[in-house]
Formats: C-alpha cells, sequence, structure tokens
C-alpha cells in the first residue's frame, strides 16, 4: 500500500522466454506489423491467385520507426547480445513461423546487426522466392538449413534451387506426403558439409528412398540421421553417425545378420531410437554387436524383444534406456536384463508413475468416476538425480507401458518391480497419482526398500501404502519395521479428501465408500503409530484440509515445512461426501482428543449459513420464475 494515497499496488513478477520477451520488443519498436500480401510468383503462366504470403516492406530499406527511443534496455544491449538473441528466436521457430525476419525490419540499429550475421540468414525462408534468395545472399559463405514441407510445388522448386547449393548446405529436413524423383536425385548430393538429415513423411502409403550408396559416400559428414516414415531399413549407413532415429520404419523383418552388419560398423554412435521398427529376432547362436560409444538406446517393443535385443548388444558406456512397452508379459526378466548391463554405479531414486484416462486435468475423469482397467498406463524407472527435480531429461532408465492396461497387468508389473535386485540401494522414492494397489501389494516392496530415506507421493494419493505402514506397525512386536530409514515424506498436489483405494469396486461415486478414511486422516495414523517421530514432512500445494490438521501434523513430527496453500474452511454442500475434508467429523480422527480443536459452534453456524443461503436462492428462482410466468 503507498503510503498517503490508501491505494494498493501490486507488483507481478514474471519470467518470460527469450522469444515471448523479443516478441515485446517488436510491438514497441514497430508501428503496425507488416500486411501480408497474395503473389504469384511461383507459376507465371497461371492466372489464378497463389496462396503464397509476401511481405511489403523493402529488402533494403528498414521501415520508419517512429517509436525508436535510444533509452530502452533492450536498444542499450550490446550487438553482440542483440546477435545471439536473434539466433536463438530463430532456432526456436518451426517451419511455418517465419516471424524471426523481423528481427531486420525493426529500426535501422536492428537491421544493420542482423545483416551483420551470415549464420542467421543460413535459416533459409522458402515463403516467396524472393525471401529465399535474399537469404542465400546475406548468408554470404555460411552453412545453409533446409527446413521444409516439399509437398507443395512452389516450396518444392525452390527448395531444389537451394539443394543445388549442396556444399553449402548443412542441415536437411524434409517433410513430405509424396517424394516426388526431383527432390531424391538432389538427396543423392554428395553433400560434403552435411551433418544432419531428418525425413518425415506423414503418408501412409509413401516410401520415400534416400540414397545411400556405399561407393559415392554422399554425405561424409553426416552425424545425426532421423528417418521417421516407412522407408525399408537402411543397409549402408554413414559410418560416423553419432545419432541414429527409426521411427515408424517398414514392418517387415530385414534379418538379423543384415541389421548387425549395418549396426555394427557404428563405432561412434551415441544414440539409438528404434521406434515402429520390426526389430529383428535374436537366437543363442547369433553375432552379438557391439556399440562401444553407445549411452542412449530407445526402442519400443515388447518385453521379450527388448530382453533379447538388449542381451545381444555389448555397450561398455550405456547409461540411459528408454524402452516403450506393449504388453506386460515378461517384464520381470526384462529388468534384470536392462539393469544387469549398467555400468555406472545404481541409481539411487526410484519413480512409479501412474496414467489414467486420455485427459487428467478434467475433475471428472478422476478414477472414481470411471470403469476399471479404463486406459491405464505406467511409466516406471530410475533416475542418477534428485527424483524431486525429475523431468523429462532425468529419467535416465524409464520403461514406459502406454497401451491400456488391465488391473491384472498393473498387478503383474508391480510385482515384477518388487524382485528387482536394485532395490537395495534405493533413497528415493517417487510416487506420481498411484492409488490403485490396495492393501497387501506393498510388503513385498516395502521389505526390499531398507535405505529409504525420501518418500514423495504426489497427485493422486498412494493411501494402500500408508494402511500397509500402519498394520505393519500395528502386528509387528519385535520385527523391524518398514523402511527403517525414513526422514522424510513430501506431500505436493495431493486432494486430501481423496479416499485411500484400498479396494477397487466399479462406479464408486464416494471416496468415504472405499475405506471410511482419507488420506491425511492415513497418514495421521501412521505418524502416531512410529516408534519416534519422523524427522521431516513438507506440504506443499495440497488442498481441501483444516488448519486444525495442520496443527497435529505439528505435534507428530519433529520439522513440518508447509506453504499455506490449499487449507479450506468447513463447507457444507447436497452432497457433502464429495468435499469430504471440509468437515471434521470422520471416522479415524473423530474420538482423538489432540483433534477437538475445531469450535463445534462454528461448524453449526456454517451449516445454517448455507441452508439459509440455499433457501435464498430458491426463492429468488421461484420469484423470478413468477415474473416471467406472469
Amino acid at each position: 500500500m503507498r503510503a498517503g494515497t490508501g491505494q494498493n499496488y501490486k507488483t507481478t513478477v514474471t519470467f518470460a522466454s527469450p522469444w515471448s520477451r523479443i516478441k515485446k520488443a517488436f510491438a514497441r519498436r514497430r508501428t503496425a506489423r507488416p500486411t501480408l500480401l497474395i503473389a504469384n510468383d511461383y507459376n507465371s503462366n497461371s492466372s489464378s491467385t497463389s496462396t503464397e504470403f509476401v511481405s511489403p516492406i523493402s529488402f533494403d530499406t528498414p521501415p520508419v520507426d517512429r517509436g525508436h527511443n535510444e533509452k530502452l534496455a533492450i536498444n542499450r544491449l550490446p550487438p553482440e547480445i542483440l546477435a545471439e538473441v536473434f539466433i536463438v528466436v530463430c532456432e526456436a521457430c518451426d517451419l511455418s513461423d517465419h516471424s524471426w525476419v523481423f528481427c531486420s525490419q525493426v529500426c535501422s540499429g536492428w537491421r544493420e546487426i542482423a545483416l551483420d550475421i551470415p549464420h542467421l540468414w543460413g535459416h533459409v525462408v522458402f515463403a516467396t522466392s524472393e525471401w529465399t534468395r535474399r537469404c542465400i545472399e546475406r548468408s554470404k559463405s555460411s552453412l545453409l538449413i533446409v527446413e521444409a514441407d516439399v509437398s507443395f510445388p512452389f516450396v518444392r522448386d525452390r527448395v531444389c534451387e537451394v539443394l543445388k547449393l549442396a556444399n553449402r548446405v548443412g542441415r536437411i529436413s524434409i517433410r513430405c506426403f509424396f517424394l516426388d524423383d526431383q527432390v531424391t536425385q538432389l538427396l543423392g548430393g554428395p553433400f560434403p558439409m552435411l551433418t544432419t538429415l531428418c525425413m518425415e513423411s506423414y503418408s501412409p502409403l509413401a516410401s520415400p528412398e534416400i540414397p545411400l550408396d556405399p561407393d559415392i559416400q554422399p554425405y561424409p559428414m553426416l552425424r545425426n540421421l532421423q528417418v521417421r516414415s516407412n522407408v525399408a531399413f537402411l543397409p549402408h549407413l554413414p559410418a560416423r553417425l553419432v545419432s541414429l532415429e527409426i521411427n515408424n520404419g517398414d514392418s517387415e523383418d530385414v534379418g538379423w545378420d543384415t541389421f548387425a552388419a549395418a549396426i555394427q560398423l557404428l563405432t561412434e554412435l551415441e544414440i539409438l531410437t528404434l521406434r515402429g521398427f520390426a526389430i529383428p529376432s535374436t537366437s543363442a547362436s547369433i553375432r552379438r554387436i557391439s556399440l562401444p560409444s553407445l549411452r542412449e538406446l530407445h526402442l519400443s517393443a515388447s518385453p521379450a524383444h527388448c530382453t533379447q535385443f538388449i542381451a545381444a548388444l555389448e555397450c561398455p558406456q550405456i547409461l540411459r534406456y528408454d524402452l516403450d512397452l506393449w504388453v506386460a508379459a515378461e517384464a520381470g526378466s526384462m529388468f534384470q536384463t536392462v539393469l544387469r548391463n549398467l555400468r555406472r554405479p545404481p541409481p539411487k531414486s526410484m519413480f512409479l508413475h501412474r496414467l489414467y484416462g486420455t485427459v487428467g486435468t478434467d475433475y471428472y475423469m478422476s478414477p472414481n468416476y470411471m470403469d476399471v482397467g479404463f486406459f491405464q498406463h505406467v511409466v516406471f524407472g530410475f533416475t542418477y538425480n534428485d527424483v524431486r527435480d525429475l523431468g523429462v531429461a532425468t529419467r535416465d532408465i524409464c520403461f514406459c507401458w502406454r497401451t491400456p492396461l488391465t488391473d491384472s497387468d498393473l498387478a503383474e508389473i508391480f510385482v515384477a518391480i518388487s524382485e528387482i535386485p536394485l532395490l537395495d540401494t534405493v533413497e528415493c522414492f517417487l510416487l506420481v497419482d498411484w492409488n490403485t494397489s490396495p492393501q497387501g501389494s506393498w510388503p513385498a516392496l516395502l521389505r526390499r526398500l531398507v535405505r529409504l530415506q525420501t518418500l514423495v507421493i504426489s497427485g493422486l494419493p498412494a493411501s494402500g501404502l500408508l494402511w500397509d505402514l500402519v498394520h505393519e506397525l500395528e502386528g509387528s512386536a519385535g520385527d523391524p519395521p518398514f523402511l527403517p530409514d525414513l526422514t522424510e515424506i513430501e506431500v505436493n498436489c495431493v486432494d486430501c479428501s481423496a479416499g485411500g483405494w484400498v479396494t477397487r469396486r466399479p462406479h464408486v461415486n464416494s471416496y468415504i465408500d472405499l475405506d471410511g478414511a482419507r488420506f491425511l486422516e492415513v497418514l495421521i495414523c501412521y505418524l502416531e503409530r512410529r516408534r519416534a517421530k519422523l524427522p521431516k514432512l513438507k506440504v506443499s500445494k495440497c488442498h481441501n484440509y483444516s488448519g486444525a490438521e495442520i496443527k497435529l501434523l505439528r505435534r507428530l513430527v519433529k520439522e513440518v515445512e508447509w506453504d499455506g496453500v490449499g487449507m479450506t474452511l468447513p463447507t457444507y454442500v447436497p452432497n457433502g461426501d464429495e468435499f469430504g475434508a471440509l468437515t471434521i467429523n470422520h471416522n479415524v480422527l473423530s474420538t482423538r482428543a489432540s483433534y477437538q480443536e475445531l469450535n463445534l459452534s462454528d461448524e453449526e453456524r456454517w451449516r445454517k449459513q448455507h441452508r439459509a443461503r440455499s433457501r435464498t436462492s430458491q426463492s429468488n428462482r421461484l420469484d423470478r420464475l413468477y415474473d416471467v410466468m406472469t
């Protein structure tokens, strides 16, 4: 609040991407966005109007910049920094986004900087013939980047003009529906400076041919090859490849000998991706493939095929596995084979993520409103980093089932996970939306996690795990407890009103119908029964809990870290059990003296206010209906 004025001022700090910031700068620096006009330069004999766009702004004279202000922070940046910003924006744009060219059309200062960056204009724009020629001129002797969809004739002609400059082409990314003979012939090269080649066909019938003649060696510098179409396997691969991706390849099995002979030569290969590709069948007498530099392996197949393929590889430097699996059968042997081939110290963090349905953000798509076994998916694996910082780039060992799984498939995978020898070294365990495992399914896994220190529960609550911890403490007199080294529990993004899902029944409309307790109540039961206080509990981004429950948690845990978000007051609605966390009368905690912190008179006051509001709202609706009818 500003002193003496009585006005409130709120400061919002946002961290925008470089592209969003540069767009704001463009909006300030130019009076209006250049108007796009219709042109017809790709077919001079046609009288019809084409669909390509041309900017009316001259290439040689920058537009009038009435809003130029040298005091702006972005205008005080050194030219070297602005040049890097322009390059970042250019590389962030996809094939159809050419808005980065406005960096040369804002003002004379920006234009001078942009024209002094030949590398920037190596990213050729194929929107018009004039732009294509201008990019070639401005790039000078820099390498050219060809990224285009050649399904359209006017774009294909411009791409062919650039491909004829084979000595200057450094990267090619071609999308097409059908690849004609002219482009295929030009792709035969040779391209002495080409380092990246990506071919993608979105036609189920097209089979574009990639000319890889071993006698000519058209791509001597090629390091990255991506084939995303139903082409046949390429037997003559460039020997210096660092990354090879065959996605949606031909389903025909080329045979292990042909496959091994081609892959064996890639001694510098570091990343191998085979998805939608018929991995050749193996046997005990086959020749093994030695890939001394391989660090990442991405496969899409059944667990049995993945096991056979990995067993036939010799990869002393392998660090990361990413397996997209089709079925649940034989998952246990696959786990054993993959983890046995690790050449690093075992990872200390494990994650278990369950996806349910196709829309995870819709409240009514939650599991309690869906049939059992409807589109269940599992993501499981290990990471060398802290599991709480888990991201796509840190999933070092990942097993993913994206096909619909039944409850029996899910149970089979869970049993296989419990038998992994690597569990003895796990120190951090992340559970994401894993709320379907009932009581009795966790003990086999919990007995193995003898060194677990941090348990993270995110999303849907894993109350089944907590119930097994409670029952083990109640039933074991002298036996060592589960998770003896546990020092921290973190609960984030959890609906504390959700039930425990101890059993699974279809068409359940209430959390309370399942086990009679909310997730937070089960957590309190476990903390009360522990032989020693839990050292640390972290509650963040949760909702549907009361302040009294947080106070009780502070008594049961040595250190509670709470962000203060999501606490609610008692509220009453017609379907009360749908919002169970908003009331305090529950089976588990109702008899505990330490829990009697909520003023019951406040409860009655809230109840009366809700009833009064309901009657007032109903009366108002009747009055409006009466007015309409009369």
